[in-house]
Protein backbone atom coordinates (compact mmCIF):
# COMPACT_ATOMS: atom_id res chain seq x y z
CA UNK A 1 0.00 0.00 0.00
CA UNK A 2 2.84 2.39 0.89
CA UNK A 3 4.39 1.72 -2.52
CA UNK A 4 1.18 2.75 -4.28
CA UNK A 5 0.94 5.92 -2.16
CA UNK A 6 4.51 6.84 -3.03
CA UNK A 7 3.80 6.36 -6.75
CA UNK A 8 0.68 8.51 -6.55
CA UNK A 9 2.52 11.25 -4.63
CA UNK A 10 5.39 11.27 -7.12
CA UNK A 11 2.98 11.56 -10.03
CA UNK A 12 1.23 14.45 -8.30
CA UNK A 13 4.53 16.29 -7.88
CA UNK A 14 5.53 15.78 -11.53
CA UNK A 15 2.23 16.87 -13.06
CA UNK A 16 -0.21 19.69 -12.53
CA UNK A 17 -3.69 18.67 -13.68
CA UNK A 18 -6.84 20.78 -13.68
CA UNK A 19 -10.45 19.69 -13.68
CA UNK A 20 -10.25 19.91 -17.46
CA UNK A 21 -8.70 16.67 -18.71
CA UNK A 22 -7.07 18.59 -21.56
CA UNK A 23 -5.08 20.73 -19.14
CA UNK A 24 -1.85 19.03 -18.16
CA UNK A 25 1.53 20.57 -17.52
CA UNK A 26 4.84 18.82 -16.98
CA UNK A 27 6.93 20.76 -14.49
CA UNK A 28 10.28 19.49 -15.75
CA UNK A 29 11.31 19.78 -19.42
CA UNK A 30 11.91 16.63 -21.39
CA UNK A 31 15.57 15.83 -22.02
CA UNK A 32 16.28 15.44 -25.73
CA UNK A 33 19.70 15.00 -27.31
CA UNK A 34 19.27 17.40 -30.25
CA UNK A 35 22.66 16.46 -31.72
CA UNK A 36 21.34 12.93 -32.15
CA UNK A 37 17.68 13.55 -32.96
CA UNK A 38 18.10 16.74 -35.01
CA UNK A 39 15.70 19.64 -35.50
CA UNK A 40 12.61 18.82 -37.58
CA UNK A 41 13.08 20.43 -40.98
CA UNK A 42 10.39 20.52 -43.68
CA UNK A 43 10.64 23.97 -45.29
CA UNK A 44 8.36 25.15 -48.06
CA UNK A 45 5.02 26.88 -48.57
CA UNK A 46 2.36 26.71 -45.86
CA UNK A 47 -1.26 27.87 -45.73
CA UNK A 48 -1.85 30.52 -43.07
CA UNK A 49 -5.27 30.45 -41.41
CA UNK A 50 -7.59 32.96 -39.82
CA UNK A 51 -8.42 31.96 -36.24
CA UNK A 52 -11.91 31.59 -34.73
CA UNK A 53 -13.59 30.22 -37.83
CA UNK A 54 -16.61 27.94 -37.94
CA UNK A 55 -15.28 24.58 -36.90
CA UNK A 56 -15.02 21.85 -37.99
CA UNK A 57 -16.35 23.10 -41.34
CA UNK A 58 -13.61 25.64 -41.96
CA UNK A 59 -10.80 23.23 -41.12
CA UNK A 60 -12.40 20.62 -43.37
CA UNK A 61 -12.30 23.04 -46.33
CA UNK A 62 -8.65 23.77 -45.57
CA UNK A 63 -7.88 20.05 -45.57
CA UNK A 64 -9.42 19.87 -49.04
CA UNK A 65 -7.03 22.62 -50.17
CA UNK A 66 -4.08 20.69 -48.74
CA UNK A 67 -5.08 17.46 -50.45
CA UNK A 68 -5.64 19.21 -53.79
CA UNK A 69 -2.41 21.20 -53.71
CA UNK A 70 0.49 18.91 -52.82
CA UNK A 71 3.03 21.73 -52.88
CA UNK A 72 1.79 23.04 -49.54
CA UNK A 73 3.61 21.36 -46.66
CA UNK A 74 0.97 22.15 -44.06
CA UNK A 75 -0.64 24.94 -42.04
CA UNK A 76 0.34 27.94 -39.99
CA UNK A 77 -2.41 28.61 -37.47
CA UNK A 78 -2.88 31.21 -34.74
CA UNK A 79 -3.84 30.09 -31.23
CA UNK A 80 -4.91 32.79 -28.78
CA UNK A 81 -3.22 32.90 -25.38
CA UNK A 82 -6.52 33.26 -23.53
CA UNK A 83 -7.82 30.10 -25.21
CA UNK A 84 -4.66 28.12 -24.46
CA UNK A 85 -4.76 29.25 -20.82
CA UNK A 86 -8.42 29.93 -19.94
CA UNK A 87 -7.57 30.47 -16.26
CA UNK A 88 -4.44 30.78 -14.14
CA UNK A 89 -2.20 27.75 -14.74
CA UNK A 90 -4.97 25.78 -16.46
CA UNK A 91 -4.07 24.87 -20.01
CA UNK A 92 -6.33 23.67 -22.80
CA UNK A 93 -4.40 22.32 -25.79
CA UNK A 94 -7.27 20.27 -27.20
CA UNK A 95 -7.47 22.32 -30.42
CA UNK A 96 -3.76 21.82 -31.13
CA UNK A 97 -4.07 18.09 -30.47
CA UNK A 98 -7.01 17.85 -32.84
CA UNK A 99 -5.26 19.83 -35.57
CA UNK A 100 -2.11 17.73 -35.31
CA UNK A 101 -4.11 14.51 -35.47
CA UNK A 102 -5.99 15.65 -38.59
CA UNK A 103 -2.81 16.80 -40.33
CA UNK A 104 -0.97 13.60 -39.44
CA UNK A 105 -3.62 11.62 -41.32
CA UNK A 106 -2.61 13.30 -44.59
CA UNK A 107 1.10 13.64 -43.73
CA UNK A 108 1.03 17.44 -43.39
CA UNK A 109 2.57 19.63 -40.71
CA UNK A 110 1.53 22.37 -38.30
CA UNK A 111 3.20 25.66 -37.43
CA UNK A 112 1.85 27.08 -34.17
CA UNK A 113 1.58 30.86 -33.90
CA UNK A 114 0.96 32.04 -30.34
CA UNK A 115 -1.19 35.14 -30.73
CA UNK A 116 -1.83 37.62 -27.95
CA UNK A 117 -1.94 40.95 -29.81
CA UNK A 118 -5.21 42.21 -31.25
CA UNK A 119 -5.07 44.93 -33.88
CA UNK A 120 -8.61 46.06 -34.72
CA UNK A 121 -11.01 43.87 -32.74
CA UNK A 122 -10.70 45.59 -29.32
CA UNK A 123 -10.27 42.12 -27.83
CA UNK A 124 -7.81 41.38 -25.06
CA UNK A 125 -6.35 38.04 -26.09
CA UNK A 126 -4.54 37.38 -22.82
CA UNK A 127 -5.95 35.41 -19.86
CA UNK A 128 -8.24 37.52 -17.67
CA UNK A 129 -5.98 37.21 -14.62
CA UNK A 130 -3.28 39.19 -16.48
CA UNK A 131 -5.40 42.33 -16.36
CA UNK A 132 -4.39 42.87 -12.71
CA UNK A 133 -2.00 45.48 -11.29
CA UNK A 134 0.87 43.04 -10.74
CA UNK A 135 0.98 42.61 -14.53
CA UNK A 136 0.53 46.37 -15.20
CA UNK A 137 -2.81 45.51 -16.76
CA UNK A 138 -1.29 42.76 -18.93
CA UNK A 139 -1.87 44.74 -22.13
CA UNK A 140 -1.68 48.30 -23.41
CA UNK A 141 -3.85 50.02 -26.05
CA UNK A 142 -2.71 50.35 -29.66
CA UNK A 143 -4.21 51.61 -32.91
CA UNK A 144 -6.14 54.43 -31.23
CA UNK A 145 -7.67 52.02 -28.75
CA UNK A 146 -8.91 49.60 -31.42
CA UNK A 147 -6.50 46.88 -30.32
CA UNK A 148 -4.22 45.74 -27.50
CA UNK A 149 -0.64 44.50 -27.34
CA UNK A 150 0.96 42.39 -24.61
CA UNK A 151 2.89 44.19 -21.87
CA UNK A 152 6.09 42.26 -22.42
CA UNK A 153 7.93 44.99 -20.50
CA UNK A 154 6.44 43.49 -17.32
CA UNK A 155 8.53 40.59 -15.96
CA UNK A 156 5.46 38.89 -14.44
CA UNK A 157 3.81 38.80 -17.87
CA UNK A 158 7.00 37.29 -19.29
CA UNK A 159 6.99 34.65 -16.56
CA UNK A 160 3.48 33.53 -17.44
CA UNK A 161 4.25 33.28 -21.15
CA UNK A 162 7.40 31.28 -20.38
CA UNK A 163 5.31 28.82 -18.34
CA UNK A 164 2.86 28.48 -21.23
CA UNK A 165 5.75 27.71 -23.58
CA UNK A 166 7.11 25.16 -21.14
CA UNK A 167 3.75 23.38 -21.02
CA UNK A 168 3.42 23.43 -24.81
CA UNK A 169 6.97 22.24 -25.36
CA UNK A 170 6.71 19.38 -22.90
CA UNK A 171 3.70 18.02 -24.75
CA UNK A 172 4.35 18.85 -28.40
CA UNK A 173 8.08 19.34 -29.08
CA UNK A 174 8.67 15.74 -30.13
CA UNK A 175 5.47 15.44 -32.17
CA UNK A 176 6.61 14.57 -35.72
CA UNK A 177 3.93 16.75 -37.33
CA UNK A 178 4.77 19.91 -35.38
CA UNK A 179 7.10 21.80 -37.71
CA UNK A 180 7.62 25.15 -35.98
CA UNK A 181 6.56 27.60 -33.30
CA UNK A 182 6.07 31.19 -34.41
CA UNK A 183 6.13 34.19 -32.02
CA UNK A 184 4.34 37.42 -32.92
CA UNK A 185 5.96 40.57 -34.25
CA UNK A 186 8.37 42.76 -32.27
CA UNK A 187 6.70 46.02 -33.25
CA UNK A 188 5.22 47.63 -30.12
CA UNK A 189 2.62 49.36 -32.34
CA UNK A 190 3.31 52.59 -30.45
CA UNK A 191 5.35 55.47 -31.84
CA UNK A 192 5.14 58.14 -29.12
CA UNK A 193 8.66 59.16 -27.97
CA UNK A 194 7.63 59.22 -24.31
CA UNK A 195 6.27 55.67 -24.52
CA UNK A 196 9.50 54.45 -26.13
CA UNK A 197 11.65 56.20 -23.52
CA UNK A 198 9.75 54.47 -20.73
CA UNK A 199 9.09 51.01 -22.14
CA UNK A 200 10.84 50.01 -25.36
CA UNK A 201 14.08 48.59 -23.94
CA UNK A 202 12.26 46.44 -21.38
CA UNK A 203 9.64 45.47 -23.97
CA UNK A 204 12.16 44.16 -26.51
CA UNK A 205 14.27 42.44 -23.84
CA UNK A 206 11.09 40.79 -22.57
CA UNK A 207 10.18 39.49 -26.02
CA UNK A 208 13.69 38.15 -26.50
CA UNK A 209 13.53 36.38 -23.14
CA UNK A 210 10.29 34.73 -24.26
CA UNK A 211 11.86 33.72 -27.60
CA UNK A 212 14.83 32.14 -25.82
CA UNK A 213 12.42 30.22 -23.58
CA UNK A 214 10.57 28.96 -26.64
CA UNK A 215 13.82 27.55 -28.04
CA UNK A 216 14.66 25.99 -24.69
CA UNK A 217 11.35 24.13 -24.48
CA UNK A 218 11.21 23.28 -28.20
CA UNK A 219 14.75 21.96 -28.76
CA UNK A 220 13.80 19.75 -31.75
CA UNK A 221 11.38 22.23 -33.33
CA UNK A 222 12.11 25.32 -35.41
CA UNK A 223 11.29 28.56 -33.55
CA UNK A 224 10.67 31.71 -35.61
CA UNK A 225 10.39 35.18 -34.11
CA UNK A 226 8.55 37.71 -36.27
CA UNK A 227 10.61 40.91 -36.48
CA UNK A 228 9.76 44.25 -38.07
CA UNK A 229 10.20 47.25 -35.77
CA UNK A 230 11.56 49.29 -34.01
CA UNK A 231 14.53 49.87 -36.29
CA UNK A 232 16.69 51.07 -33.37
CA UNK A 233 16.37 47.64 -31.73
CA UNK A 234 17.14 45.54 -34.82
CA UNK A 235 20.88 45.02 -34.13
CA UNK A 236 20.12 43.63 -30.64
CA UNK A 237 17.21 41.51 -31.87
CA UNK A 238 19.10 39.99 -34.79
CA UNK A 239 22.25 39.23 -32.82
CA UNK A 240 20.25 37.62 -30.02
CA UNK A 241 18.22 35.43 -32.37
CA UNK A 242 21.35 34.35 -34.23
CA UNK A 243 23.27 33.43 -31.09
CA UNK A 244 20.23 31.65 -29.61
CA UNK A 245 19.60 29.54 -32.75
CA UNK A 246 16.18 31.13 -33.24
CA UNK A 247 14.74 31.76 -36.68
CA UNK A 248 13.54 35.14 -37.93
CA UNK A 249 10.76 36.27 -40.20
CA UNK A 250 8.04 38.83 -40.60
CA UNK A 251 4.26 39.07 -40.78
CA UNK A 252 4.34 40.94 -44.11
CA UNK A 253 6.03 40.65 -47.50
CA UNK A 254 6.01 44.13 -49.04
CA UNK A 255 7.99 44.65 -52.23
CA UNK A 256 8.10 48.45 -52.16
CA UNK A 257 8.10 49.43 -48.49
CA UNK A 258 11.14 51.66 -48.02
CA UNK A 259 11.16 51.42 -44.21
CA UNK A 260 11.29 47.64 -44.28
CA UNK A 261 13.77 47.64 -47.17
CA UNK A 262 16.22 49.85 -45.26
CA UNK A 263 15.46 48.16 -41.96
CA UNK A 264 14.79 44.51 -41.22
CA UNK A 265 14.78 43.31 -44.85
CA UNK A 266 18.45 44.30 -45.17
CA UNK A 267 19.42 41.62 -42.64
CA UNK A 268 17.94 38.60 -44.43
CA UNK A 269 20.62 38.05 -47.12
CA UNK A 270 23.22 37.85 -44.32
CA UNK A 271 21.11 35.43 -42.25
CA UNK A 272 20.24 33.06 -45.11
CA UNK A 273 21.72 29.63 -44.45
CA UNK A 274 22.50 30.58 -40.83
CA UNK A 275 19.09 30.62 -39.11
CA UNK A 276 15.63 29.63 -40.39
CA UNK A 277 13.74 32.40 -42.22
CA UNK A 278 9.95 32.42 -42.52
CA UNK A 279 7.92 35.16 -44.23
CA UNK A 280 4.20 35.75 -43.91
CA UNK A 281 1.95 37.02 -46.68
CA UNK A 282 -0.98 38.82 -45.03
CA UNK A 283 -4.08 40.22 -46.71
CA UNK A 284 -2.55 43.73 -46.88
CA UNK A 285 0.24 42.25 -49.00
CA UNK A 286 -2.30 41.02 -51.56
CA UNK A 287 -3.74 44.54 -51.75
CA UNK A 288 -0.61 46.70 -51.80
CA UNK A 289 3.10 46.37 -52.50
CA UNK A 290 3.80 49.28 -50.15
CA UNK A 291 1.45 49.04 -47.18
CA UNK A 292 1.03 51.74 -44.55
CA UNK A 293 -1.72 53.52 -46.47
CA UNK A 294 0.12 53.24 -49.79
CA UNK A 295 -1.56 52.64 -53.17
CA UNK A 296 -3.73 49.55 -53.58
CA UNK A 297 -1.79 48.32 -56.60
CA UNK A 298 -2.63 44.63 -56.00
CA UNK A 299 0.75 43.02 -56.74
CA UNK A 300 0.63 39.67 -58.49
CA UNK A 301 1.24 36.48 -56.52
CA UNK A 302 4.19 35.81 -58.81
CA UNK A 303 5.80 39.15 -57.93
CA UNK A 304 5.33 38.58 -54.18
CA UNK A 305 6.86 35.13 -54.48
CA UNK A 306 9.81 36.23 -56.61
CA UNK A 307 10.54 39.23 -54.40
CA UNK A 308 10.70 36.99 -51.34
CA UNK A 309 12.88 34.38 -53.05
CA UNK A 310 15.40 36.87 -54.46
CA UNK A 311 15.53 39.49 -51.68
CA UNK A 312 14.51 37.80 -48.41
CA UNK A 313 15.80 34.24 -48.99
CA UNK A 314 13.13 32.45 -46.92
CA UNK A 315 12.92 28.76 -46.10
CA UNK A 316 9.23 29.10 -45.30
CA UNK A 317 6.40 31.22 -46.71
CA UNK A 318 3.01 31.44 -45.03
CA UNK A 319 0.21 32.42 -47.43
CA UNK A 320 -2.95 33.76 -45.81
CA UNK A 321 -6.07 31.93 -46.94
CA UNK A 322 -7.95 35.12 -47.76
CA UNK A 323 -11.16 34.08 -49.48
CA UNK A 324 -13.77 36.33 -51.07
CA UNK A 325 -15.24 38.94 -48.73
CA UNK A 326 -17.98 41.51 -49.31
CA UNK A 327 -15.69 44.39 -48.37
CA UNK A 328 -13.35 43.91 -51.30
CA UNK A 329 -14.94 41.33 -53.56
CA UNK A 330 -11.60 39.76 -54.37
CA UNK A 331 -10.77 36.12 -53.79
CA UNK A 332 -7.05 36.51 -53.16
CA UNK A 333 -6.74 32.89 -52.12
CA UNK A 334 -7.87 31.65 -55.50
CA UNK A 335 -5.09 33.76 -57.03
CA UNK A 336 -2.60 31.92 -54.81
CA UNK A 337 -3.98 28.51 -55.77
CA UNK A 338 -3.98 29.37 -59.48
CA UNK A 339 -0.37 30.55 -59.31
CA UNK A 340 1.00 27.51 -57.50
CA UNK A 341 -0.91 25.06 -59.68
CA UNK A 342 1.51 26.06 -62.43
CA UNK A 343 4.53 25.12 -60.31
CA UNK A 344 6.61 22.06 -61.11
CA UNK A 345 6.45 20.52 -57.64
CA UNK A 346 7.96 17.27 -58.87
CA UNK A 347 11.27 18.88 -59.78
CA UNK A 348 11.13 21.67 -57.17
CA UNK A 349 9.17 20.44 -54.12
CA UNK A 350 10.10 23.59 -52.17
CA UNK A 351 8.64 26.05 -54.66
CA UNK A 352 11.79 28.12 -55.10
CA UNK A 353 12.55 28.33 -51.38
CA UNK A 354 15.84 27.24 -49.86
CA UNK A 355 15.73 23.83 -48.20
CA UNK A 356 19.33 23.88 -46.93
CA UNK A 357 19.56 23.16 -43.21
CA UNK A 358 20.67 26.41 -41.49
CA UNK A 359 24.05 26.06 -39.81
CA UNK A 360 22.83 27.39 -36.44
CA UNK A 361 20.30 24.59 -35.94
CA UNK A 362 22.14 21.71 -37.65
CA UNK A 363 21.73 18.79 -37.72
CA UNK A 364 18.29 18.81 -39.27
CA UNK A 365 15.86 15.90 -39.26
CA UNK A 366 14.13 15.69 -42.63
CA UNK A 367 12.26 12.44 -41.93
Amino acid sequence: MKVYLLIIMSLFLCFKVSANSDALVLNSPSKVNVSTVGVKWHPGHYISLYPNQKEPYYFHSVMIDLRGNPGFKGLQKKYFWNKLEPSYGVYDFSEIRSDLANLARINKRLIITIQAESFITSEKLVPAYLLADEYEGGVYPINSGKGFNVAYYNSNVQNRMVLLLEALGNEFDTHPNLEAVNLEETSPSRTEPEWHRQYIKKHINGMLRVAEAAKKYFPTTVVIQYVNYPESSLPLIVSTLKSSEIGMGGPDTYQNNTHLAKGVYAYYPHLAGVIPIGMGVDYHNYQSSVGGGGPLDKPSIASIHQFAVTKLKPNYMFWLRRTKEPANGTNYWQDVLDYFKKSDWKHDPFGGLSNTCPSAIAPCNEN
